[in-house]
């Protein structure tokens, strides 16, 4: 099912697909089959290719190594972001944006 995810949400080239895509991945959640962080991920992406904000902070505006900061995309209700993030099984939003630097 991983691949399957991997696939929808790396197939920005048909958006239209895409978000035809999200309900089936929100079934794979509540079945078990993906975990609640890949809707996140796909729901956030689907936001943004729309101009609307993400819900989840799984996508960043701007990721610069040289300095070590990252801008999240436009985002909803900050306030209440790490709250939506532990529902979904994604760690903190500070911890992700440390993370990201891990691998340059």
């Amino acid at each position: 099912m991983f691949g399957v995810f991997l696939m929808i949400q790396h197939a920005d080239g048909d958006q239209e697909w895409q978000r035809s895509q999200l309900e089936n991945i929100e079934a794979a959640v509540e079945k078990g089959g993906l975990e609640g962080q890949s809707y996140a991920y796909l729901y956030d992406r689907i936001k943004i290719h729309q101009g609307e904000k993400q819900r989840y902070g799984t996508q960043f505006a701007k990721v610069d190594p040289v300095n070590k900061t990252v801008e999240l995309a436009e985002t909803e209700d900050m306030e209440n972001l790490d709250n939506r993030r532990r529902a979904m099984g994604l760690m903190p939003i500070e911890m992700y944006k440390r993370f990201m630097f891990k691998n340059f």
